[in-house]
């Protein structure tokens, strides 16, 4: 039993150790190949950082203010932060050359399918049945939109009477 207990004291200690010594346990970390007080960010703190619109110019803002803050009568330096110039928005894609590629529609055509009986006496009510008569297929160049067709009421023109009564 005391075997046991000075064992699990000792693993503990070890295991302690070993973090203190890695420095696991430490708030900050530096960056490996930047200059001392250079801190990495996480993920989270550099989301955080850039997620507005404007985050160029608020992190031009704290490098002035770090500018401004630095002693030159004492030598010590602020640490700069480099920034990257560049436009905020993304760059537009270059419209196709002509001629441009067009996918036309497909013509469907519906059928319209009445109530029958059959001679048991069934009633069959189907409905509707669509049926793709031309399939899509592309086109190329630039072509006159189609008029789509609508449905008018159908009007007759009565012929203007001649006078029958002479």
């Amino acid at each position: 039993m005391i075997k046991q207990l000075i064992l699990v004291i000792a693993v503990a200690a070890l295991t302690s150790g070993c973090t203190s010594i890695m420095g696991l346990g430490s708030d900050e970390y530096a960056c490996k190949g930047m200059p001392n007080g250079v801190t990495c960010m996480s993920a989270k703190d550099v989301y955080s950082a850039t997620e507005g619109d404007d985050y160029k110019t608020q992190l031009k803002q704290e490098q002035e203010g770090v500018e401004a803050g630095s002693d030159k009568s004492t030598g010590t330096g602020a640490t700069r932060v480099l920034i990257a110039e560049g436009s905020d928005n993304a760059p537009m894609p270059m419209r196709a050359r002509n001629p441009l590629p067009i996918r036309s529609q497909a013509v469907v055509m519906r059928i319209a399918v009445d109530p029958w009986e059959d001679e048991k006496g069934d009633l069959y009510v189907p409905g509707f049945i669509y049926t793709e008569v031309e399939a899509r297929r592309w086109e190329i160049g630039a072509r006159a939109p189609q008029a789509t067709p609508t449905l008018r009421p159908l009007t007759i023109v009565q012929p203007p009477q001649a006078n029958s009564a002479k």
